[in-house]
């Protein structure tokens, strides 16, 4: 049961948090906007988006890698030549980039150390190689897994929500 002190203290706590502007502002508004901030940041499209270089060629391969693309959604075509997919290479621009060598072999041009061009890389040869007839000896399904609390926004939601109550008390023990 509540006596009559008791809410006569809830209600005091109440209007001293009302007339306190920054405790309405940390309290309220920084953790909502700290929220949609970060979870725009967070989480994006559904799958990367790979910017992919292909030097301006004359050929058939290049016109089908050019094709496959154009209608990859994770894929981002950028044309040019070699001289200029390099420089965008060098600013991060293009993840790799795609030409013929003199013998009409497919050349991928990108740097083994970094992370992202690496899986550009496997990416895309896969998606070239399965285009032009390779086949998998073992074929393989693949099965998204999205579960529940797995995603870096389940995490920052609640602590966010802590971090309210804790400024909260902070604020409303004055």
């Amino acid at each position: 049961m509540v006596s009559g002190s008791q809410i006569e203290l809830i209600k005091c706590r109440i209007r001293e948090f009302l007339r306190e502007p920054s405790a309405a502002v940390f309290v309220v508004t920084m953790p909502v906007l700290w929220m949609v901030l970060l979870g725009f940041s967070i989480t994006g499209s559904s799958g990367a988006e790979y910017r992919v270089g292909v030097v301006e060629s004359e050929s058939q391969i290049l016109d089908a890698v050019e094709q496959l693309i154009d209608n990859d959604p994770r894929m981002i075509l950028v044309k040019g030549e070699a001289k200029y997919l390099t420089d965008q290479f060098v600013r991060g621009a293009v993840a790799l980039f795609v030409e013929l060598d003199s013998n009409e072999d497919l050349t991928y041009r990108f740097d083994e150390e970094r992370q992202h061009s690496q899986q550009v890389y496997e990416y895309l040869d896969r998606r070239i190689q399965n285009q032009f007839g390779r086949q998998d000896v073992l074929p393989a399904t693949i099965k998204p897994l999205n579960q529940v609390g797995g995603r870096y926004v389940d995490f920052l939601i609640p602590g966010l929500i802590a971090f309210s109550i804790m400024t909260s008390s902070l604020f409303g023990t004055g």
